[in-house]
């Protein structure tokens, strides 16, 4: 699968449960996807930081 159609599959998935598909929610659920093990609240916020999501943010999508 394609980065592009992997984006879209995630927006799609969000917004089947009616939230908004905002870059911040895409990020963590294209992170915990891809995850290849359990993450701590930590480490994903870690992991987020780098994309330019904030810490409070990540855990409210969390």
């Amino acid at each position: 699968m394609n980065a592009r159609s992997d984006i879209k599959e995630i927006k799609n998935a969000i917004r089947a449960v009616g939230l908004r598909a905002t870059p911040a929610r895409v990020a963590t659920l294209r992170l915990l996807r891809q995850a290849t093990s359990p993450m701590t609240h930590g480490e994903v916020a870690a992991e987020l930081d780098e994309n330019g999501v904030d810490k409070a943010t990540a855990f409210r999508n969390l």
